[in-house]
């Protein structure tokens, strides 16, 4: 028994310690300093994404759970109709819409740094700029991209490791990509084992990467890259993915329930 305990516990915490990885949920989210602390409520939030941003792997679950048609026109329309009440539900904000399109104002391009070391590329406003929506000035931003959806095989027996580092060591600012833009089944099935788990893990996976833009004082709030997984069997996968992921990018920011 004394020996179970001194070499089987730390197996069983390393095996613990990877589950998210391999069941295809992780996150890496940052708070800016001036945010950290705050606390927020009774604000506006626009959520600016296009149906371009989305890349969906597994067609045919879309119309197996919304119904047929175009797979990606009716995600789509299912995203804009329940993604803001997942925000709602996850936050403060006061009222939280869907826009596809911006006023005439110029994205550059920023590398934003995570804790891992990795970088996340996307398009935001310039420091101090603020985003008019149609007529309305919207108090913040939620910039989302690389939104990308994908079946994962069954898992029972899967190997229980975390999977290879998104960056490497010696890349440089502008060559690094998050792991929204790497091959998804190489990202999730570990190269070699160490346990086996003999469970089963969510099958639908989503990702994407995100600013949170103050749009008061044209600054960023927060920012990360966040991986959810649900369903995948009978059970509808898409409003639990929705709300997982509305409730990770809420609770790295000031608006937080």
């Amino acid at each position: 028994m004394l020996k179970f305990v001194i070499f089987g516990l730390p197996c069983l915490l390393v095996c613990f310690s990877c589950l998210p990885f391999v069941s295809g949920e992780y996150s890496e989210r940052t708070v800016m300093s001036d945010y950290a602390e705050a606390t927020l409520s009774g604000h506006s939030l626009a959520v600016h994404v296009s149906s371009n941003d989305f890349t969906i792997h597994n067609l045919w679950d879309v119309t197996r759970y919304l119904g047929i048609g175009i797979p990606l026109e009716r995600y789509w329309s299912f995203f804009i109709e329940t993604f803001p009440e997942s925000i709602k539900k996850q936050s403060t904000f006061r009222t939280v819409q869907v826009s596809a399109d911006l006023d005439s104002i110029e994205l550059v391009s920023r590398s934003l740094a995570l804790e891992s070391d990795a970088l996340i590329l996307i398009d935001i406003p310039r420091n101090d700029q603020v985003i008019s929506i149609g007529a309305e000035l919207p108090d913040f931003v939620l910039f989302l991209r690389e939104f990308s959806i994908f079946r994962r095989s069954a898992d029972a027996g899967r190997t229980v490791l975390r999977p290879e580092i998104p960056d490497e060591p010696d890349d440089v600012p502008g060559n690094r990509r998050p792991r929204t833009t790497r091959d998804p089944e190489n990202e999730q099935v570990p190269e070699s084992d160490i346990w086996f788990t003999g469970m089963k893990f969510p099958k639908i996976i989503n990702q994407c990467v995100y600013v949170l833009w103050d749009n008061r004082s044209g600054s960023i709030v927060s920012y990360g890259e966040i991986s959810v997984g649900a369903g995948g069997s009978k059970d509808s996968p898409w409003e639990p993915n929705l709300n997982a992921m509305a409730r990770k990018i809420m609770q790295k920011s000031p608006f937080s329930r």
